[in-house]
């Protein structure tokens, strides 16, 4: 079979596709069962990252806030939407800035494990 990451579809173990939100308990399944298929002799390299969707949230707001910074005029274009408000502070612990790159740091962050059977 194949070591793939399809969603359990054309003979691969869905090692990515399987994982849905299960996590850690997850990923651990999943490897657990990739490692069980693996022939003798075979290595297992197992790398992890973290999820990219709190950068883009957070990215998102900035260029939100921007925008509403930029111009009246844009504002109501947008239908009447409140204004987006940004913390851009890099000193305070719990700005907004600061939640961007601490979210970005924790994207760049990951493990890997390596095993042979």
């Amino acid at each position: 079979p194949g070591a793939g990451g399809g969603g359990g579809g054309g003979g691969g173990l869905g090692l990515v596709g399987g994982l849905g939100h299960g996590g850690a308990a997850g990923l651990d399944a999943a490897c657990a069962r990739l490692f069980e298929a693996m022939p003798k002799g075979a290595k297992l390299l197992v790398a992890t990252q973290a999820g990219g969707s709190e950068v883009k949230a957070l990215l998102a707001r900035r260029m939100r806030a921007r925008w509403d910074a930029k111009s009246a005029e844009q504002r109501r274009s947008l239908a009447g939407a409140p204004p987006t408000p940004w913390d851009a502070s890099s000193s305070a612990f719990g700005s907004d800035e600061q939640k961007l790159r601490r979210a970005t740091l924790a994207c760049a962050q990951g493990a890997a494990f390596f095993a042979t059977k």
